[in-house]
């Protein structure tokens, strides 16, 4: 759909994955990756340089100023047999996000994301 996409695949009772198929969900014309799943498999994390990403500084050091910089966006769900819902950008009360350059989310085992 775009520059990067995330793709998922399912684990086939022989332990091999089945063909990776695009997430609709979560997927732009911009660039989407990185993806992290919460422990509970509700919430999708990944990094996207989507309108509403934090404009770069006037520095230009994470790409041309004023355009969009990569930004964590989560995507969430009720179940986890059910379908993602839209993406929002994480930066929205939570600082950590709000820094242009953030490219991956991970968390740790304990289920703490570290952002």
């Amino acid at each position: 759909m775009g520059g990067a996409d995330i793709y998922a695949s399912t684990l086939q009772p022989d332990g091999t994955f089945g063909p990776a198929q695009l997430v609709f969900e979560v997927s732009s014309r911009y660039n989407d990756q990185n993806p992290s799943i919460s422990r509970d498999g509700l919430e999708m994390y990944f990094a996207s340089d989507r309108p509403g990403s934090t404009p770069n500084p006037d520095s230009g050091i994470s790409g041309p100023p004023g355009q969009p910089s990569t930004d964590i966006w989560i995507s969430t769900r009720a179940s986890t047999l059910g379908s993602l819902g839209n993406a929002r950008e994480l930066g929205r009360g939570e600082p950590a996000s709000r820094r242009p350059g953030n490219q991956q989310p991970i968390f740790r085992c304990e289920a703490v994301p570290l952002v």
